[in-house]
């Protein structure tokens, strides 16, 4: 009977403990921090915006990653984000991240748990994460009735034939003027010898990605810390490279097909390796909203220069040499790779080095 008596007092105070839980903002709790988020409404229209708030009380000395402008808040579209000052509460510190979001479906949808990174204040190095509540959202459509009938288009409105005449002449008239100022033109351009359409200069590819890094590296983005733009801007440029350069969809591949790809083209196991680091570090900052070293980012830097200029196509010019036993005139010929392309110079000192094996 003791037993029983003991689990109708436990009963009803797990029930307590969720009717209370249910009228309180989504809390998680830990012994260092608290994570809390709300929303400023839990329905709304197609389009309207909602104000989500990640609230994080912890105890000072405990380091926290900041949620970034990357946050993914599943079916919802991130329009603004907003850090507040951090409040000082007695030896706990409070910070505020407010996300300007909206949906343009209809439904019920739930911005999913948070993960929020802390560093506790002994010696780990080792991050621990806690996770926010997820929360539900409604979204209407902006239709009230949904049995309303909707008109039908009006058909459209044919001038009179007048309006048309005039209309006719005036594309005559404007084809005849443009026939004679193109004669003029064209005859003036015979008349000086100069060429009637310039022709096309194609920039090899190295051309354009050396160019394209050093206006990235005169940029703020770093100085700004803006490191998600910095490291989207390095990774286009070398997938731009490569893409030109090898003849590879790399814009629209992933890092691990970009480097299945490059497995089928001529190129350096060195080179290769240096690709999937730059690519790898750029995806972590892009989608992990890691933040890179210094270091990091001088070696990415170095990395894309160093694979730009030992796979850039290069022309060579035969050289001409005189046989010593014969003295005739020998053509010595740009090596070329299997697919008829002239080789990289890594890819040349390599078929060297075999040839001499």
């Amino acid at each position: 009977m003791k037993e029983i008596v003991e689990r109708y007092i436990l009963l009803l105070c797990f029930s307590i403990g969720i009717g209370v839980s249910l009228t309180l903002p989504c809390v998680s709790q830990s012994a260092l921090i608290e994570v809390q988020s709300r929303v400023d409404k839990s329905e709304i229209t197609i389009g309207d915006r909602i104000t989500y708030s990640l609230i994080i009380d912890h105890q000072q000395g405990v380091r926290i990653k900041t949620p970034g402008e990357g946050t993914h808040l599943g079916e919802f579209e991130i329009k603004d984000y907003q850090i507040h000052p951090p409040e000082v509460k007695g030896d706990h510190l409070i910070r505020r991240f407010d996300f300007v979001i909206t949906s343009y479906d209809t439904g019920t949808f739930e911005i999913p748990p948070f993960p929020i990174g802390f560093l506790p204040t002994d010696t780990s190095s080792h991050y621990q994460f806690i996770m926010s509540e997820a929360i539900t959202i409604r979204v209407n459509s902006v239709v009230n009735n949904p049995d309303a009938v909707l008109k039908d288009i009006k058909p459209p409105f044919f001038p009179g034939m007048n309006v048309w005449q005039w209309v006719l002449w005036g594309v005559v008239a404007v084809l005849i003027i443009a026939t004679i100022v193109f004669l003029f033109w064209y005859l003036r351009k015979k008349k000086t010898g100069e060429p009637i359409f310039k022709k096309e200069v194609i920039r090899p590819a190295h051309e354009i990605a050396l160019e394209e890094l050093e206006l990235l590296l005169k940029s703020d983005l770093l100085s700004r810390k803006q490191y998600k733009a910095f490291y989207e801007s390095l990774s286009g440029i070398l997938r731009r490279y490569l893409e030109n350069r090898f003849y590879l969809p790399a814009m629209e591949e992933t890092t691990t097909e970009i480097l299945d790809s490059l497995r089928e083209v001529d190129i350096s196991e060195q080179d290769l390796l240096l690709t999937k680091a730059i690519l790898e570090l750029s995806d972590m900052v892009k989608f992990a909203k890691y933040i890179p070293e210094p270091e990091e980012t001088t070696k990415a830097i170095e990395h894309t220069r160093t694979v730009i200029e030992s796979t850039r196509q290069r022309l060579y010019i035969p050289e001409e040499s005189v046989s010593v036993e014969t003295g005739t005139t020998m053509t010595q010929k740009p090596q070329v790779s299997s697919d008829g392309k002239p080789q990289t110079e890594s890819q040349q000192n390599l078929t060297s080095n075999n040839g001499n094996g």
